[in-house]
């Protein structure tokens, strides 16, 4: 379902989060390369929460 989804999303960030900080990166850091990073679309996520049947 879609709340499902959206936990799924949620861990996913907290996770990437933690990997930057043991890697001595901030925040801001990980949203910059996500910004300019052209292989992460906002479409790939549409697709991953939409309900599944």
């Amino acid at each position: 379902m879609k709340t499902h989804a959206l936990k799924d999303v949620d861990q996913d960030w907290h996770l990437l989060i933690q990997e930057a900080r043991i890697m001595g990166l901030h925040i801001d850091d990980v949203r910059r390369f996500l910004n300019a990073e052209k292989a992460v679309k906002k479409k790939t996520l549409m697709k991953n929460t939409i309900r599944q049947p």
